[in-house]
């Protein structure tokens, strides 16, 4: 199971036909299992997407999986869209309250 979970986590989501697959299960046992692995809090379904399912931060955690870095040029990416998102943002705040990011 644990050798699954740290497979899994390399997928966005997954679906309960990759873990019949992953682990040699039939359909209606590998969908018990993706239930039991649900109840222990490792794993949860993927909203809107029929039989999707994706590790949690706990089923990462036992699979011992670290979190992906982040990148300088992803950072840069991310403040580069929230300040233009906070650009469009009516401002009535005082000037005295803004930090210049750059």
């Amino acid at each position: 199971m644990l050798i699954f979970l740290k497979q899994a986590g390399l997928e966005d989501h997954w679906t309960v036909g990759y873990l019949e697959n992953a682990l040699g299960l039939d359909l209606s046992t590998a969908k018990r299992v993706a239930a039991e692995m649900a109840l222990a809090g490792y794993i949860e379904s993927v909203r809107g997407k029929k039989d999707s399912w994706r590790n949690t931060d706990s089923g990462n955690k036992l699979a011992g999986i670290r979190s992906r870095r982040l990148t300088c040029t992803k950072a840069e990416d991310l403040l580069t869209d929230l300040e233009d998102r906070t650009a469009q943002l009516p401002m009535k705040w005082p000037d005295r309250y803004f930090i210049p990011i750059r």
